[in-house]
């Protein structure tokens, strides 16, 4: 099955062969795990096959791999290198950039009432420490940045919230809430795995703090590899905690203990990465770069378009925003009737409609009594309308 359209797409045919996944499933399930390319897979294995060979032989190799990680990823954001830590996944990072903030008591920080637990936790954690933690409530029909805005107040110490949300895909205008950050003098922290690989995003035109994110979603990675950007400010905070790679070590004179902490985002990078990781995650950000994500948000939304009018004609409610401006690559459904129950109803009509598809071998999620659909650029129209057609056959 190729990609077939009015424009060229022969890029999307050609990332299709390295994509075995395609063979056997109707893969609509990137929000919840991304399947690497072939490169990426051959990227992680050289590093483990030349460890096995070799052992340390070749370590300067690996320092030199983490040094194009941060390069790719500094691309891949529109932003230096400098302003780049590598973090084993998202919570790490966001719990890393927490515990460098100074928190008062009085102080306020907003949340997301229904944020992904990676993100929930560690501001609960963060909040506990003296702070007053607002949770906004989404709405449905409601612009959710608005929303976040109208929760800030003199008082607001940190807003800390999802650039894209995992269950209705929202997605906030970082560009907003960078004005706000500006007028208003909070820090903005930002879980940004469900955006990066899908959006386009330029951090330098932005007031972001922290953003955080893993790789093994829309950026096709392996797990245990992933991104902490820190602004240039950010970058003069002290860590809460000091791992040995957040410090400038000298690797001839390890008992030195005047080791300065690193200028830039590196203080925050704590120990060892797992280097397969690391070696795919740089794969995977090459191939992104080359591609280009405006290229790859532009199809996208084309493909979430397509699922957006073909759910609009069968009796389901649709949660997430329809704007393109307020999503990314995530659409969210319930069956009509079913409303919007509270925690995973597997007796719902949605989880007797995610047990069909997965007969069928379709991939999506069943997340809190919804069908979450979530294609990537190397999904085709017909594997869009496979989905739409078993949804319809399903509701009858």
């Amino acid at each position: 099955m190729k990609a077939t359209g009015a424009d060229n797409l022969s890029w999307v045919n050609d990332f299709r062969q390295g994509m075995p996944v395609v063979d056997d499933l109707t893969y609509l399930n990137h929000a919840s795990v991304g399947p690497p390319h072939a490169d990426t897979i051959a990227a992680a294995q050289a590093f483990l096959a030349d460890q096995h060979a070799h052992g340390s032989l070749n370590q300067l190799d690996w320092f030199a791999k983490l040094d194009e990680a941060r390069a790719q990823a500094a691309q891949l954001l529109r932003t230096s290198e400098e302003r780049i830590a590598i973090m084993p996944n998202t919570s790490t990072g966001l719990m890393r950039a927490l515990g460098a903030i100074p928190l008062q008591s009085g102080d306020e920080v907003v949340a997301i009432a229904d944020a992904f637990p990676a993100i929930y936790f560690p501001v609960k954690s963060f909040a506990d420490r003296g702070a007053t933690l607002i949770e906004v409530e989404p709405a449905l029909n409601i612009d959710l940045t608005q929303q976040v805005l109208d929760a800030i107040t003199p008082r607001t110490r940190v807003v800390a919230i999802p650039w894209v949300g995992f269950l209705r895909g929202a997605r906030l205008d970082l560009a907003a809430l960078s004005e706000e950050r500006r007028r208003r003098n909070f820090f903005l922290v930002v879980d940004a795995i469900q955006g990066v690989g899908v959006v386009p995003l330029a951090l330098d035109e932005l007031m972001v703090d922290f953003l955080s994110f893993q790789g093994a979603k829309w950026l096709l990675s392996p797990l245990g590899a992933g991104v902490l950007y820190a602004s240039e400010s950010a970058c003069e905070l002290a860590p809460d905690f000091q791992g040995w790679y957040g410090h400038e070590i000298d690797w001839n004179a390890f008992l030195r203990r005047d080791t300065a902490l690193w200028q830039g985002a590196r203080r925050y990078e704590v120990a060892t990465h797992s280097m397969p990781s690391v070696y795919g995650f740089v794969a995977s950000l090459s191939r992104f770069n080359a591609i280009g994500i405006p290229r790859i948000w532009e199809r996208i939304r084309s493909l979430t378009d397509r699922i957006f009018a073909g759910l609009s004609q069968l009796p389901v409610l649709i949660v997430t925003p329809q704007p393109a401006e307020q999503r990314a690559g995530i659409v969210t459904f319930s069956c009509e009737g079913a409303g919007a129950p509270a925690g995973s109803d597997w007796a719902s009509p949605a989880s007797e409609l995610f047990a069909e598809l997965s007969r069928q071998r379709i991939s999506v999620s069943f997340r809190e009594g919804f069908i979450r659909v979530s294609p990537h650029f190397y999904n085709t129209e017909e594997e869009v309308d496979v989905f739409l057609a078993a949804v319809k056959g399903f509701l009858g």
